[in-house]
């Protein structure tokens, strides 16, 4: 999997352009006001915490149920658009959620141990990233059920096939 990919993968998701519109409507709306304080900081390390090894769970159980043949059909596979290979799509969001939920228990972290709540720009950072982790999180759920889909597909393929 390439880092471009991933990155541009980033960049294209829903959750990117929700984060952008819910940053603006913070920035209209809160405009230089302190929202995330030590209590929220603390909610939302918290929320991060249980996250991240919640979507290292999913993809370790998506993993134990694939075997060769069907690894092989989802890099063969197109998504319903076909502009994307399916295991490509799945692997890139995997790998951002995995990174923006990392990125997100250091950043609430360092913010709350280190009491920088006052400072705006961070406030600001924070908001992007416990939207988009938030929104990119319900992206990989609906990835779950497609790959289960996907999973069925190739099992009724498989059978033909015998």
């Amino acid at each position: 999997m390439e880092l471009k990919i991933i990155i541009k993968e980033f960049f294209k998701s829903k959750a990117f352009l929700v984060s952008i519109f819910l940053l603006l409507v913070y920035s209209i709306f809160f405009n230089n006001q302190i929202v995330l304080n030590q209590t929220n900081l603390e909610y939302i390390y918290s929320l991060f915490l249980a996250l991240f090894p919640l979507i290292i769970a999913i993809f370790t159980i998506l993993i134990s149920f694939t075997d060769n043949d069907f690894l092989l059909f989802l890099k063969s596979v197109k998504t319903e658009d076909n502009k994307k290979i399916v295991y490509d799509e799945i692997i890139s969001y995997f790998t951002i959620n995995v990174t923006i939920s990392l990125i997100s228990v250091f950043l609430a972290g360092g913010i709350f141990w280190f009491d920088l709540s006052n400072i705006i720009f961070l406030q600001y950072l924070m908001i992007f990233v416990f939207s988009y982790a938030i929104v990119s999180f319900i992206q990989l759920t609906r990835f779950i059920f497609y790959y289960a889909t996907t999973k069925a597909k190739f099992v009724s393929i498989s059978k033909k096939k015998v």
